[in-house]
């Protein structure tokens, strides 16, 4: 569901969509993911960490449904930040993960 929704957000920007997959790091992204709501806040991961990629965090309170949720993160707080935009239009390999706890949704996208 996040790629078709990372898709859409390109489409909407003028990009043309891709479809992504890197599975070592979407793991690493779920584990950051796993971090992120172990702790209850939003924090990026040290550049050791990133190894030349781009990181976009973020987290938000349940809407009504999961896609809605993950819509809200992509198009209104990721993509109303320039820096966390350009991550995902900008990048040619994309990972991502959610994770949801609490009522909680967390999401980190890696781009390079």
């Amino acid at each position: 569901m996040i790629a078709g929704i990372i898709n859409d957000f390109r489409k909407f920007k003028g990009i043309e969509p891709s479809f992504y997959w890197h599975k070592e790091e979407n793991k690493n992204c779920l584990e950051h993911c796993y971090y992120m709501a172990n702790i209850g806040e939003v924090v990026h991961a040290s550049k050791g960490h990133l190894k030349n990629k781009s990181e976009a965090v973020a987290r938000c309170n349940f809407k009504a449904t999961a896609e809605e949720t993950l819509r809200h993160l992509v198009f209104e707080v990721l993509g109303k930040s320039h820096s966390h935009a350009d991550i995902l239009i900008g990048s040619e390999n994309i990972a991502y993960a959610v994770h949801a706890r609490q009522c909680t949704m967390y999401i980190t996208i890696r781009g390079w």
